[in-house]
């Protein structure tokens, strides 16, 4: 059976997305083979996080009725490099990719110059967030 951490990282090559949305992503994926209780989602996140695969940030809602926070999650660079690493393993020992098919050396490339750009953008995204928390708490003080 897939490990619940590379179906974690699998599911979010999708893109980020925060806890309950992972689960359907996952469940959806594998036509409903592949089932994920919260109370072990969270872990493996951690896990992940702590190993510099994954990060996380909340999103708070504004000040809508109902609103509630949420903690999103996205690959970083290094978790995008493991999860393509283990995407073609599985593919490799389900002989899903035909012959012939490999990426070129430049497909990879430029694949690599994104994942480069997304972590770049999304860095400066974290300091954006710090910054204006840390005006918010200087201005509520």
């Amino acid at each position: 059976m897939l490990s619940a951490r590379v179906a974690l990282m699998l599911a979010l090559r999708q893109g980020p997305c925060y806890g309950s949305q992972l689960v359907g992503r996952i469940q959806h994926a594998s036509h409903g083979a592949a089932r994920f209780a919260l109370g072990s989602l969270y872990p493996a996140l951690r896990s992940l996080e702590q190993g510099h695969l994954v990060r996380s940030w909340t999103v708070v809602p504004g000040r809508r009725r109902g609103g509630r926070a949420r903690l999103y999650y996205e690959l970083t660079a290094r978790g995008a490099r493991s999860t393509e690493l283990a995407r073609n393993a599985i593919a490799g020992l389900l002989d899903l990719d035909p012959p012939g098919r490999a990426d070129s050396s430049e497909e990879i490339e430029r694949r690599m110059r994104r994942l480069r750009l997304a972590e770049e953008l999304s860095e400066a995204m974290f300091g954006l967030r710090r910054r204006v928390s840390a005006r918010r708490r200087r201005g509520a003080a």
